[in-house]
């Protein structure tokens, strides 16, 4: 009887998280550091969904996006500049978003591979994901004239590491 309820216990959260995992999005958020001057910022407006199964990886699946409108580095006219068509052309894509393709097991972390859409162009793109405390949290490193975002001349000038944090709700 002991294994039995032991059994269940161990069980428990894994049938969970194949049903979906609980986001709280509203305290979600995609970071950012623009590698070549130290640049950061936020972009808010999440919208996600995550069905990770451990023992299925294969039929898992991360879908995400944001709001570029609510994109914030601290500075209102560099805000409203990275808006504007000159960059991201948030009237036109209001969105950035992330659909996943394959997900794996490394170690006691996760790799999510799939296309990352911003602006007019798709990429393909793999996140580090872990959990930390009560946060899913994804990373990588893009470079934004990939995406038709050239804010300096050179590819490497425009790398930026990304990471986005959701808590988990219960």
């Amino acid at each position: 009887m002991k294994n039995t309820i032991f059994t269940l216990m161990l069980l428990i959260p894994i049938l969970g998280l194949s049903q979906g995992i609980k986001l709280d999005t509203d305290d979600a958020s995609v970071s950012f550091v623009f590698e070549a001057d130290k640049t950061k910022g936020t972009i808010a407006g999440i919208t996600a969904s995550i069905v990770l199964k451990p023992t299925d990886l294969g039929s898992s699946v991360i879908k995400g996006s944001a709001l570029i409108g609510s994109l914030d580095t601290g500075n209102k006219g560099r805000d409203k500049h990275l808006k504007s068509k000159d960059f991201f052309d948030a009237e036109k894509y209001p969105t950035m978003s992330f659909t996943s393709s394959k997900i794996v097991k490394e170690g006691d972390d996760y790799k999510a591979s799939g296309t990352l859409t911003i602006k007019d162009v798709t990429k393909d793109v793999s996140f580090t994901m872990k959990m930390e405390g009560k946060n899913m949290v994804f990373e990588t490193t893009i470079y934004s004239s990939d995406f038709n975002i050239a804010a300096k001349k050179g590819r490497e000038k425009n790398k930026v590491t990304v990471k986005v944090t959701v808590p988990i709700s219960k």
